[in-house]
């Protein structure tokens, strides 16, 4: 029938025309309604509505059919179908039968002009609770801006219908701001509870919300203009969803993220009238930016990553004027006043990872080398100034041996250390034994690096000298073997030499053990074999390191969680922590920094995406 109609548009049209001249319009509709009311929904589906098919549907919805037993079967039929034609469905909207039509506000395929005309019926009606009246409204895709108002004027400050208009694209700018400048607590949410036993019934209880939800939605809004995003921006609300809002650059986004009226000083205050940015927020913000922006070509390559951005934020470079320095050259030449071949090398070895890896991981895993280089220029300054010629040639070989930038991700001290112990040369062997090369592997060899600068750190130069020997010694007995053994070595002295024990402190996550233990509870009742173990101080730290046999026992990681800048916890399989697994995670950036297993073996994907998942509760949503 369908097919018919389409096909045969105009003979339809003219078939009408004398369908109407030989029978009343009564006749003609009871025949239809008793005979063939297929071909009634056929015609309201059709693409194209000539005049006398309007004619005669204007008719029919007029004439009063509360006789015939099916018509408010084949009416509920057609409002309902999202196939029926707007234009049909206009006119029912303008027929008698409008205040029967209570379910035509939930058709996705009236007009604006329709829904326009439902929102003044409804309203003005006493037949429909308003409420409700007021979310269908504001839920319509069609809703113009006047019925959005008027579906927030009926709304009672119910949240859910101002959500909906803060959703709607045909919001007006000018509603929007309106809906960002509502304060918190003067919306409601309406909760229904449902009493058990046998004679159930459902209370409605209503409790005021923040506007988080709704601030959400305006900084989703494409509509939203730049003022209000501007505000909210400085109240502190969603900072991260509107620095990626469509009307903002990049070069915008980042200016307003170093806001120097917001940037908390020294003394620990602002100068703006705002909200300061936290740590937090810079994370979270720079993580928003690199999401939308990454792999379009619009940050320069030594910007995609989430280290770079942190890195270069924390450092205090202009993330505005960086961004448009898009030739690999110019940016190394800005960020450090140098641009050799050799560095520039070296920073994209850093920014290098397998092809094979998602967005996620690639953005995670590369790293800007240039705490890295600042390390490396110390090792080579000598009297305060830097011996170029073999700072470039150390340079040189690093690239040539493709060695990864975070194997030098500690102070030039550590490496002065370093080389006063083992040499130059020493450390080339460490970087290479311990296969630097790989992401996974270079912090091992830096570790190393911070376990000879901690044992030979004494304030008795015979002490050094003491532990120097020690050091030099066990590499002669073992012919000079530089691998991981040497790092266990180094880390199992520093645990056991005398007078080095680490100074027993309390964790800044010890405040998370409520949460952890409800993860806990949870995996419990779930039956699965895996557990949570966070450890609140240095002794249980330790512990972790010395049962899985790696370095995170060790004071530079002890020190991390003393002062909240990481957060590290350990996986039990089975209830034992031998054959776990070891996590260590960034508390601003949330960033996974390392995760190893038994005698530092690698973690398995499905236990890696288990952590991060904990980290999220840990330390709540975002």
């Amino acid at each position: 029938m369908q097919n018919y109609l389409e096909d045969y548009e105009s003979i339809n049209d003219t078939l009408f025309k004398a369908m109407q001249e030989s029978f009343t319009v009564d006749e003609l509709i009871k025949h239809l309604m008793t005979d063939d009311q297929r071909f009634i929904h056929g015609i309201a589906r059709m693409k194209t509505i000539t005049p006398s098919l309007l004619g005669y549907f204007k008719k029919f919805a007029d004439v009063n059919l509360k006789e015939y037993v099916s018509y408010d079967h084949v009416i509920k039929r057609l409002m309902d179908s999202e196939e029926t034609h707007p234009d049909i469905l206009h006119i029912i909207a303008h027929s008698k039968s409008v205040l029967n039509a209570s379910s035509l506000m939930k058709n996705k395929n009236i007009r604006m002009d329709t829904c326009d005309h439902l929102t003044k019926v409804f309203l003005e009606s006493e037949s429909f609770e308003r409420l409700n009246v007021a979310k269908n409204i504001s839920a319509h895709p069609n809703a113009s801006d006047w019925a959005l108002r008027k579906a927030i004027a009926a709304s009672d400050s119910v949240e859910d219908v101002y959500l909906n208009v803060a959703k709607s694209s045909n919001a007006s700018p000018e509603l929007l701001n309106e809906l960002s400048l509502i304060e918190n607590g003067a919306l409601k949410r309406v909760n229904n509870y449902r009493s058990g036993g046998r004679y159930s019934f459902s209370s409605p209880s209503e409790t005021n919300v923040d506007n988080k939800t709704l601030r959400e939605a305006i900084a989703l809004n494409p509509n939203t203009p730049k003022a209000s995003l501007k505000t909210m921006f400085e109240q502190g609300s969603v900072r991260d969803l509107i620095l990626i809002h469509p009307s903002l650059s990049i070069e915008e986004a980042f200016d307003w993220l170093q806001d120097p009226e917001l940037t908390i000083d020294e003394n620990g205050s602002i100068i703006g009238e705002g909200v300061a940015i936290s740590p937090s927020d810079v994370s979270t913000c720079l993580d928003s930016i690199l999401k939308k922006h990454a792999d379009q070509g619009i940050l320069p390559v030594l910007m995609e990553s989430k280290h770079a951005l942190d890195t270069l934020f924390s450092m205090g470079y202009n993330l505005k004027e960086l961004v448009n320095c898009k030739k690999t050259k110019a940016f190394t030449q800005t960020c450090i006043n140098s641009a050799h071949k050799e560095e520039v090398a070296f920073l994209l070895r850093g920014m290098t990872c397998s092809e094979d890896e998602n967005q996620e991981k690639r953005l995670n895993n590369r790293h800007l080398g240039l705490s890295a280089l600042s390390a490396i220029q110390g090792l080579f300054t000598k009297t305060r100034k830097l011996d170029r010629h073999n700072y470039l040639v150390f340079l040189k070989w690093l690239n040539e041996e493709y060695i990864f930038p975070s194997a030098f991700e500690c102070t030039a001290n550590t490496l002065m250390d370093a080389e006063k112990t083992i040499g130059l040369d020493g450390i080339k062997w460490v970087l290479l034994e311990q296969n630097a090369k790989h992401i996974k592997k270079a912090s091992g060899a830096r570790d190393t690096f911070l376990f000879i600068s901690e044992l030979i750190t004494h304030k008795n130069q015979e002490a050094t000298d003491k532990q120097i020997k020690l050091i030099n010694r066990w590499l002669d007995k073992e012919s000079n073997s530089y691998d991981e053994l040497f790092h266990d070595y180094l880390m199992n002295k520093c645990k056991r030499d005398s007078g080095r024990e680490i100074v027993p402190a309390n964790f800044y996550q010890m405040s998370f053990v409520t949460t952890a233990e409800e993860i806990n509870e949870e995996l419990k009742k779930s039956g699965k074999n895996v557990r949570l173990y966070l450890p609140e101080n240095t002794a249980q730290l330790a512990t972790i390191g010395n049962v899985q046999r790696h370095c995170v026992g060790s004071s530079f990681y002890a020190d991390k969680c003393v002062n909240g800048h990481n957060i590290i916890f350990a996986m039990k399989m089975d209830g034992a922590l031998k054959h776990g697994f070891t996590f260590q995670f960034d508390t601003n950036t949330r960033a996974l920094l390392q995760a190893e297993g038994f005698c530092r073996a690698d973690v398995p994907d499905e236990y890696v995406a288990i952590a991060k998942k904990w980290i999220t509760r840990l330390l709540g949503e975002k």
